[in-house]
């Protein structure tokens, strides 16, 4: 299965970077135009493109929990660390959350 990820604001371009690097179609919103998005045009651009959506912003993930539909929500609840831990334990992570979006979990929670 494919998927498609939109990485967002608060975390580091980065880390779409290192996704798009190991094939995977990801974008940043940083990267989009107009610079800034708020959650909720992020939320319809991942349902009009299907991404998954990475964020830490917990209104994703409530927003994951309450919609019976929607994009899935990887949820990075590591608190603040440096970007080289963050990058260094999404590269661990990484074959399991593919595997739990194969198997259609909508909420991700990585910690």
């Amino acid at each position: 299965m494919t998927h498609r990820f939109i990485v967002d604001a608060n975390l580091p371009v980065a880390l779409a970077r290192q996704l798009s690097r190991a094939n995977w179609d990801c974008i940043h919103v940083l990267e989009l135009p107009g610079l800034t998005m708020p959650d909720p045009a992020i939320w319809a651009l991942a349902i009009a493109q299907a991404r998954t959506i990475i964020s830490r912003d917990g209104d994703f993930a409530q927003l994951a929990v309450a919609s019976s539909s929607g994009p899935s929500v990887i949820w990075l609840r590591m608190g603040n660390v440096r970007k080289s831990v963050l990058l260094g334990r999404m590269q661990h992570e990484w074959p399991k959350i593919v595997l739990l979006l194969d198997a259609g979990e909508r909420l991700i929670e990585v910690r």
